[in-house]
């Protein structure tokens, strides 16, 4: 039996922290953070995707990047985050590249979602601190 839809209040409970932690490790301050965020969500409801499953953290995680590109000038933009391959990041190129769930990858690693949750900030954390001449295959 198919567990019914999340709603928008849902979402935003469960992914909201993690989405705003990307858009502020992309924008300037955290006033921009918090309007990439409102119209993320904004467009989650515009485009229906609260049937975007399994694969709905990835496709978040994906609309929260591009809407801050959207939203911000190149100059505005203090991680060029993209969605080029993630290597070196091996849990976010799972679920951006290979549209895992994190649902998936928590129980394949009998880890919490908590803690799937800090290995995405770890990682976000590692593509920030990479020395500029390795970022250049990454963020092109």
């Amino acid at each position: 039996m198919n567990s019914p839809l999340p709603t928008l209040g849902n979402l935003y409970n469960t992914y909201g922290p993690m989405l705003y932690g990307i858009a502020l490790e992309i924008s300037p301050a955290p006033k921009e953070a918090e309007e990439i965020l409102i119209r993320t969500f904004h467009k989650i409801h515009e485009q229906n995707l609260l049937q975007a499953r399994p694969a709905l953290c990835a496709t978040l995680i994906k609309l929260v990047i591009q809407t801050a590109h959207e939203q911000l000038n190149p100059g505005q933009l203090k991680n060029n985050f993209r969605l080029k391959p993630f290597e070196s990041t091996p849990l976010i190129h799972k679920l951006l590249c290979e549209q895992i769930s994190l649902e998936n990858y928590g129980e394949e690693n009998k880890l919490t979602r908590a803690e799937v949750a800090k290995r995405i900030r770890e990682e976000f954390i590692l593509l920030r601190n990479l020395k500029k001449r390795d970022m250049a295959y990454l963020f092109q």
